[in-house]
This record gives structure tokens, C-alpha cells and sequence, in this order.
């Protein structure tokens, strides 16, 4: 409607709608000139929108800005840093991203950055240091979320580590934490990998009694 101006959520939204970097880039430009401060999400969502449109220089330059609006805060904005270089198969540089955070005296990692280090291992076939990171995240006290366990078990497929699955696997259902078409992929995939059959049929009937029905995916491992 004419005469109202967008607030934060306005943009946050739009930003997260827009498929080119470039409007992303320039409404994240535009909200200082309407007296609004950027935020972490809308950094967040223009990292993203930049490494899905593989404008990677700018993503360098996002995060210079962002560490010089908030020094100590953001863990959602260098995850999505972290991820965009996995994606672009910078693995390195994403992980030596999460190193200088971790080595940091201002700014300490948190569930969002672990996460996305974690998954950016599978990209780089480093089983050892992802689960150096997943035990280092408990010792920090944050506690391993889904996406967490869906990046180790992304990284025991890519590895062909098929006795991870199971520990896994289990130790989500002991947190409680809700069953995923993800989680079931990447293990049946790790027993396809490494040829454990008989492990991917127990998986498969573990499937098939819970909610999860198989879908086409399912059967194409």
C-alpha cells in the first residue's frame, strides 16, 4: 500500500524470495538509506543468495561488512559463509572460515557454524575432523541438532563409514529428534557404498514402520 514503509521482516522476506544476488545485494544496500539497520538474518540471506548465484567474491566482502556492524555475534551469518563455499567446492576455505571463528577471542561457534563445518567435511572426504567437530560442539554445550547429525551421517555416506549409521541412527531416536527422508538416504547410501546389504534391509524395514513411507528415492539405493 502507498505510504507504508517495510520494516526489517519486509525485507527479510523479500530477500529470501528474490532468486538473483544482485537484488539481494541491493536491498541489503537500500535499508540504510530508509533508516533501517541490517541485520544478521538479512546478512544471512544475502550470503546465501550470493554462493547460489556463485558470486563467491562477494561473499568475502559481506562477511568484512558484517564482523565490522557486530564483532562478536552472527553464528548464522558465518554458517551460511561456511556452506556457500562447501557448495562451490571450496570446502578449504569454509573450514579454515570456522577455524579463524573458533580460534577467535571475540566470536565463539555456535549450533548453525558447527553444523555447516561439519557438512562442508563431507565435501571434503574428512571423516576424522567431522567428528572431532561433532564432540567439540557437546564440549562447548551445544547440543547436536537434526541438521547436525544429518551433516555427520552426509559425511559417514561420503566416507563410506556404514557403521556410523547405526550409532547414529540410534542416538538421534534416544533425543528424541524427528525421523528425516535425509538421514535415512545418507545411511542407505553408506551401506550401498560400502555393500553392507544387510544393514541397508534393516534400515529399509526401520522405514517402513515408522511414519516415513519409501518414496522412489528410497528405492533407487
Amino acid at each position: 500500500h502507498r505510504g507504508v514503509r517495510p520494516d526489517g521482516l519486509a525485507y527479510e522476506a523479500a530477500m529470501r524470495a528474490v532468486r538473483q544476488w544482485r537484488h539481494a545485494l541491493d536491498m541489503l544496500a537500500e535499508m540504510p538509506r530508509r533508516g533501517l539497520t541490517p541485520q544478521a538474518e538479512h546478512y544471512r540471506r544475502a550470503i546465501t543468495a550470493c554462493a547460489c548465484g556463485k558470486a563467491m567474491r562477494f561473499v568475502a566482502l559481506l562477511l568484512a561488512d558484517w564482523r565490522k556492524r557486530d564483532p562478536i555475534g552472527g553464528d548464522q551469518v558465518y554458517a551460511a559463509a561456511i556452506r556457500g563455499y562447501a557448495y562451490d567446492s571450496q570446502w578449504r576455505r569454509g573450514l579454515e572460515l570456522f577455524q579463524r571463528v573458533q580460534s577467535s577471542p571475540q566470536v565463539r561457534p555456535g549450533l548453525h557454524s558447527y553444523s555447516s563445518a561439519i557438512a562442508a567435511c563431507a565435501h571434503a572426504n574428512d571423516p576424522r575432523y567431522a567428528l572431532e567437530l561433532f564432540y567439540a560442539m557437546q564440549s562447548d554445550n551445544i547440543p547436536p541438532d537434526s541438521l547436525a547429525y544429518d551433516s555427520l551421517l552426509h559425511v559417514a555416506e561420503a566416507s563410506q563409514r556404514w557403521g556410523w549409521t547405526r550409532d547414529l541412527l540410534d542416538a538421534r531416536n534416544k533425543m528424541g529428534i524427528p525421523r528425516s527422508f535425509t538421514m535415512y538416504h545418507a545411511a542407505l547410501n553408506a551401506c550401498r557404498r560400502s555393500k553392507r546389504w544387510d544393514l541397508a534391509l534393516q534400515l529399509f524395514s526401520q522405514m517402513q514402520a515408522s511414519d516415513l513411507s519409501p518414496n522412489h528415492e528410497t528405492y533407487a539405493f
